[in-house]
């Protein structure tokens, strides 16, 4: 989200590794190593689920992978159990977000529709 008007440019993943392709190699590597060093830094300062529906979010994504992992897990056993349990993560998580989604006011990146009370003063 911008705080002001903003010019954005996309560089797409696939122009920045074929440029890369291109550069010597010795570039590449210490390139990676920066973007990595970027990433840890990232992943250690950002803020994580800034607020409710941030974290609601990850945790579908969290329920995604784990059902990803037990579709494709090869021990029988553990196949059958896990999509039991998979299948009520699942169920959970989308309850949860449907109710977060049903209360705008607690995604804090969309500003709250006024009532027609509030647009009448």
């Amino acid at each position: 989200m911008a705080l002001e008007d903003s010019t954005l440019s996309l560089v797409s993943k696939d122009m920045i590794e074929e440029k890369l392709a291109k550069s010597d190699k010795m570039i590449r590597m210490v390139l990676r190593m920066l973007s990595n060093s970027l990433k840890v830094v990232h992943d250690a300062y950002a803020p994580k689920g800034r607020n409710v529906v941030d974290s609601v979010g990850e945790m579908k994504e969290q329920a995604l992978h784990v059902q990803s992992y037990v579709d494709n897990v090869a021990v029988p056993a553990v196949k059958k159990e896990g999509a039991r349990s998979v299948k009520s993560i699942m169920e959970l998580t989308n309850s949860i977000a449907k109710l977060v989604e049903s209360v705008p006011d607690l995604d804090r990146r969309t500003p709250a529709v006024p009532s027609e009370k509030e647009l009448e003063n």
